[in-house]
């Protein structure tokens, strides 16, 4: 009489043989493993593209708060370290607003835009010399980082991609900013120099 937990060997009584089941899923997890995720290599992003000293950095459109035109009311602060340009406030918020160039408090160009990332708990500006485009990005079109990232540290580069830059109609090679790194990179900290 063939009941219910019956099937074969130790069923515990529920009808399921828990080593076919721990065997199958082992075999599963080794087989995923040994094949690259298919998803994850046709994966894209849209990023937003910004040239700095004639250097390309390319951020995941979504750490991006947004994109402004630079304001007259960016306030310099007195005794700040040199890549601080300066203060402003958007909309209600005290953002404090990078200058990455080498010419650190150079002129301000009139291409020039303050990429606003978001971070927890506090957003913070970067100046751009202008913004080059807004490509989509496929995750296995990122390289290793190589060769020098320019005036910021390398760990904040994940990356580096090629990009059309919109204006020339050339392809330039884009260092991928971790936006969250470079909220958080002591090289950024706002002490008194």
């Amino acid at each position: 009489m063939g009941g219910i937990g019956e099937s074969g060997p130790r069923t515990g009584g529920t009808g399921f043989n828990p080593q076919e089941i721990l065997q199958k899923m082992r075999k599963d997890y080794w087989e995923g493993l040994a094949r690259p995720p298919s998803e994850a290599h046709g994966a894209t992003f849209l990023a937003l593209t910004f040239e700095v000293e004639g250097q390309v950095y390319a951020v995941r459109v979504d750490s991006v708060r947004e994109v402004i035109k630079v304001p007259p009311w960016i306030s310099k602060v007195p005794r700040s370290p040199k890549h601080l340009l300066g203060i402003m406030n958007l909309r209600g918020q005290i953002i404090p607003v990078l200058d990455i160039r080498e010419s650190a408090r150079s002129r301000v160009g009139e291409k020039g835009r303050i990429v606003v990332f978001r971070g927890e708990g506090q957003d913070i500006g970067l100046y751009a010399d202008r913004v080059v485009g807004l490509p989509e990005i496929t995750v296995s079109e990122v390289q290793k980082p190589r060769g020098l990232a320019g005036p910021l540290p390398a760990e904040v580069i994940e990356g580096q991609v090629e990009v059309l830059d919109e204006e020339s109609g050339r392809k330039r090679i884009a260092n991928l900013v971790g936006a969250a790194a470079m909220i958080r990179s002591p090289a950024f900290e706002f002490r008194e120099a």
